[in-house]
């Protein structure tokens, strides 16, 4: 299959090597010296590691303070060997202790095991490690902590939210750079071998939702519409990402003119 294809060729009045390389817009704190890239997560795996460690530390909160009952092997039915019989189903509930119980021994037949759970306090605990996470991964507080407890004031809700829209932004401006190295690499490519092509345009629309409430700012421009100070066909580009000629075409009173300019007065 590849026997047709030349071992080397030279390729004239091309600026760039032909590949395109994507990586997180942050700089490499592992090896300064390297043009490589690190994960979004590099500055917190130890943050990570602790956050697993605090987590397992309330399983086993939940597992070491389950209710059990503390009773002398006098209370149970033998079997032919001596040994205590005791449901399968309530094996857990019950732990047996050989131990000597009635008047004058001070022990009573069983004990009862129900510590107090200490959930809230660890919990807090983990929830300090995630937003400590979040904070070095340029994310907002509650995107993977608990919600309830993100930053109340206006001030730090705003700096929280920029700070995940910030990170996102510089992620899409380089996301962006690649593809734009691997479009213009596929046309060279095109016309090295021969391949029907022509020139090309690119276009990007990155939404910033993260930020903003879309469904609000439509309602707002919808406002607008209505009060007569916002043309009806710039509402309906926002909303579904239209074209200035497509946005006409919808709108009930549109009608194609081919010699005179398209009026856009609303009737």
């Amino acid at each position: 299959d590849w026997s047709e294809l030349e071992a080397e060729v030279i390729i004239t009045n091309v600026d760039k090597p032909l590949f395109s390389y994507f990586k997180m817009p942050l700089a490499n704190h592992i090896d300064r010296n390297s043009p490589l890239g690190v994960s979004v997560y590099s500055r917190v795996i130890k943050d990570l590691e602790e956050a697993d460690k605090q987590y397992s530390r309330v399983l086993w909160e939940y597992e070491g303070s389950e209710l059990a009952e503390f009773v002398s092997t006098d209370c149970f039915r033998k079997d032919s060997e001596g040994n205590p019989i005791i449901d399968h189903r309530k094996k857990r509930l019950y732990q047996t202790l050989d131990f000597e119980t009635g008047e004058g021994t001070g022990t009573k037949p069983f004990e009862t095991f129900s510590p107090e759970i200490r959930d809230s306090s660890l919990f807090n605990g983990l929830n300090q490690l995630l937003r400590k996470i979040e904070f070095k991964c340029g994310l907002a507080y509650g995107t993977i902590s608990d919600a309830q407890d993100e930053a109340k004031t206006a001030t730090e809700i705003k700096t929280s939210k920029q700070r995940s829209y910030s990170t996102v932004k510089d992620i899409q401006k380089a996301l962006q750079s690649s593809l734009e190295d691997l479009v213009e690499i596929m046309h060279i490519y095109t016309k090295l071998y021969k391949l029907p092509s022509s020139n090309y345009e690119m276009s990007f629309n990155w939404d910033d939702s993260l930020v903003m409430d879309k469904d609000a700012e439509l309602q707002g421009m919808l406002n607008d519409v209505n009060s007569g100070i916002l043309k009806a066909e710039i509402y309906l580009m926002k909303k579904y990402g239209l074209e200035s000629e497509e946005a006409r075409k919808m709108m009930p009173s549109y009608e194609p003119v081919s010699s005179t300019p398209f009026d856009n007065t609303v009737e």
